[in-house]
């Protein structure tokens, strides 16, 4: 899990030099956990997405029949708008950043 996230050996050598050898297991089973919690977080927003895409298409239904309409008045509305979503970051990514704040440089 931890390579997934970007760890390699030197790093890990750095992170030992910090923390000691007897500490060692114990703080790499941490991180371990940090980086299943933020793949659970991503998840949890994934599915959020998912289910509010599902609330929109559940709420659109009613209309279908008015689509020529809708996408007319759309075209036409000066504030017309998209919903812009965030800049998608890998588990990961988000968790190596995490983690390198705990590594000397």
């Amino acid at each position: 899990m931890l390579v997934s996230a970007g760890l390699d050996t030197g790093q890990v050598e750095a992170l030992e030099a910090r923390v000691g050898a007897s500490a060692l297991g114990e703080v790499l089973a941490w991180l371990g956990e940090i980086v299943v919690m933020f793949s659970l977080v991503r998840l949890v927003d994934q599915s959020t997405k998912r289910i509010s895409d599902l609330v929109q298409a559940v709420k659109a239904y009613p209309y279908m029949d008015q689509a020529p309409l809708q996408a007319f008045l759309r075209r036409s509305s000066p504030a017309s708008s998209s919903r812009s979503s965030r800049p998608s970051r890998s588990v990961q990514e988000m968790a190596w950043v995490w983690i390198s704040s705990f590594i000397p440089s």
